[in-house]
């Protein structure tokens, strides 16, 4: 057992005034220029995923410091493999959604498209939004069930999902 006499002491470090307002300052000059992640995704989310068929929603609240465009990928929870599909390569920010026109089995026969996964229930989906710099600036994961979206979609996007090939 240790016991401290009356004549122990513990000594600390002494500051001075200097010292403490540059330590503060370093702290505050830190906080201010971190980056800060305004851009926040709200479909899909673990709580609200997709449905396995139909088209399926991607939407965020966009951030007036948010760039002016985005990247919009999606991870496909594949045996083998988790590489991101681009489903966009430029998504304008402020519009705040996306549809995902999502490939029907038909699909898989047109030249030139490459395969495509049609969305099967299950966990492990990711949609993830990154600057054009690669920098994640929104990830969500979530699930999907069955059934089928009602979502319409009014723009075709670009597939260049090539297994085993990463995207980031």
């Amino acid at each position: 057992m240790y016991s401290l006499s009356s004549s122990s002491r513990i000594s600390l470090p002494s500051f001075t005034i200097t010292t403490l307002t540059f330590l503060l300052a370093l702290c505050l000059c830190t906080l201010l220029t971190s980056p800060v992640q305004a851009l926040t995704l709200t479909a899909p989310t673990e709580s609200n995923g997709w449905t396995q068929n139909g088209d399926q929603i991607i939407s965020w609240t966009p951030d007036a410091s948010d760039p002016e465009t985005i990247v919009v990928k999606l991870i496909i929870p594949l045996p083998t493999i988790r590489s991101p599909t681009i489903l966009s390569n430029s998504v304008n920010t402020s519009t705040g959604s996306y549809i995902y026109d999502q490939p029907t089995p038909a699909d898989f026969s047109g030249a030139g498209y490459g395969p495509k996964t049609v969305l099967q229930p299950g966990d492990g989906y990711e949609v993830i939004l990154v600057d054009h710099n690669g920098k994640i600036l929104a990830d969500s994961n979530f699930t999907v069930s069955t059934g089928t979206s009602t979502v319409t979609a009014t723009s075709v996007p670009t597939y260049n999902f090539i297994p085993g090939k990463r995207d980031d």
